[in-house]
């Protein structure tokens, strides 16, 4: 089993950090601009993000959220259907592949170059395990209904 240590909010800066909250809520509402995509999306014959892929990505943005994880750096779609999830500082860069399955591809990149990958499940949506009550989840996926 790989460990992944996740940024702190102690240890991790960036230029959104002032307001981790409001940033937050951009980088789960720019899902939906994934949505949008369609096929072909980089001209190259890249597969649109799946519906369950940005669900998943919702899933664990909340799951960040609620540890008190900062927010990510990017959120970008994959040329195969996914969304990936990425912290970039100078010494230090995580990414979290998110698929339409309940697990997650990680890599995360230290001082020393070394890529160590990794992988997690996608953590269970609710109160009880998110930290976030199922009202505010469900206010805020209205926007990310896309079929």
């Amino acid at each position: 089993m790989t460990i992944i240590k996740l940024p702190t909010n102690e240890t991790w800066t960036s230029q959104d950090h002032y307001d981790p909250a409001n940033v937050w809520r951009k980088r789960i509402m720019s899902l939906a601009k994934l949505a949008t995509l369609g096929p072909d999306w980089d001209g190259e014959d890249a597969i649109p993000p799946e519906a369950a892929a940005i669900k998943n990505a919702v899933r664990l943005m909340y799951h960040f959220r609620s540890v008190g994880t900062p927010p990510p750096s990017r959120i970008a779609a994959t040329l195969d259907g996914g969304v990936l999830i990425e912290w970039q500082e100078q010494n230090r860069y995580i990414e979290f592949e998110v698929t339409d399955s309940n697990s997650v591809e990680s890599v995360t990149i230290e001082d020393n170059g070394q890529p160590v990958h990794g992988e997690i499940d996608i953590p269970v949506m609710g109160e009880a395990h998110m930290g976030v009550p199922d009202s505010t989840i469900s206010g805020e996926e209205q926007y990310l209904q896309y079929g």
